[in-house]
């Protein structure tokens, strides 16, 4: 029955993590429409509601990789929980709008094919973090376990589908948005909406694997107790 109810309240966190995401983007669409007239309703507005929701998802997974850590001993999941931190902190202090604009300065990069010298100068920072976590995540894949590598895997297709909205749909927003403006409501919900449900799949695959090997996350309803007495009572009455 516990696993039962575990796997009920998983299920549960995932839908409600995926309706938040969905009502978020619904803003996106109304205030593009002029419904909505606070900025921060707004997708991609720089401390916008959304962008809050995402830091605090990362956050969690952030935090939840950590008790991983700490239970486990094993290396991958720190360099997971260093990830997400990572993340967090390059949202919510735009180190690689601010270091990729330093590196454009100091190089001198021009625009060029329809992207601007800011856009590579991100593209390199991003890159260089990425294959800094790489490198750190297979030195710890070779001497982690079977479910650290299971979870490392899932983890790094997970982060590569978000690489995928966060900088592949931010290029082609660039690229697009100037020279179509009629796309940029669309172009705005693929990139931020798309990271923000795969951030919450990340989200709900972090705890659910948490609550199935770290019983001290096992989430049990408060009136449970309450729930046995009275089936008890019941049966002896019967």
């Amino acid at each position: 029955m516990k696993d039962a109810s575990g796997s009920h309240w998983s299920i549960s966190l995932l839908l409600l993590l995926i309706a938040a995401d969905l009502c978020f983007i619904s803003l996106e669409i109304l205030h593009s429409w002029g419904y909505a007239g606070d900025p921060k309703f707004s997708l991609g507005a720089e401390r916008g509601y959304a962008e809050v929701y995402q830091y605090v998802k990362f956050f969690w997974i952030a935090s939840i990789l950590s008790l991983f850590t700490f239970k486990k001993r094993e290396g991958l999941y720190f360099i997971g929980a260093l990830l997400f931190f990572y993340f967090l902190l390059d949202d919510s202090l735009e180190i690689h709008e601010t270091v990729g604009g330093s590196i454009v300065d100091l190089l001198d990069i021009q625009p060029a094919f329809g992207l601007r010298g800011q856009d590579y100068g991100e593209l390199g920072v991003s890159a260089l973090a990425g294959i800094l976590f790489l490198v750190a995540g297979w030195l710890a894949y070779r001497y982690s376990g079977s479910l650290a590598r299971r979870i490392g895997l899932y983890l790094l297709a997970s982060v590569f589908a978000l690489a995928i909205f966060g900088v592949g749909a931010d290029m082609a927003h660039q690229l697009l948005g100037s020279r179509f403006p009629w796309t940029e409501t669309a172009l705005v919900v693929l990139e931020d909406g798309g990271e923000l449900v795969v951030v919450s799949a990340i989200c709900w695959f972090v705890y659910s694997s948490a609550e199935q090997q770290l019983p001290s996350l096992k989430v049990h309803s408060p009136i449970q107790p309450h729930h046995r007495i009275a089936s008890r009572q019941t049966g002896k009455e019967a």
